[in-house]
């Protein structure tokens, strides 16, 4: 519709669904695979094998 008419649309999120949604890959892990989730702190586990994480330096946000 933004497309279209340049006008958007509220969209009503539960902070639970978006929990629950955040976690989905570490469910699977879980579930599928018996991996157990460490502790990440402020990463987020992209895949089994790939995390994401944010380090705030004096220049720049760095992600990696």
């Amino acid at each position: 519709e933004r497309e279209r008419t340049g006008a958007g649309r509220h969209v009503s999120v539960s902070l639970f669904d978006a929990s629950v949604a955040a976690m989905v890959n570490q469910a699977a892990n879980t579930l599928i695979g018996g991996v157990v989730p460490s502790a990440l702190g402020t990463a987020h586990l992209v895949t089994g094998y790939l995390t994401l994480a944010a380090l705030s330096t004096a220049a720049s946000l760095m992600v990696f």
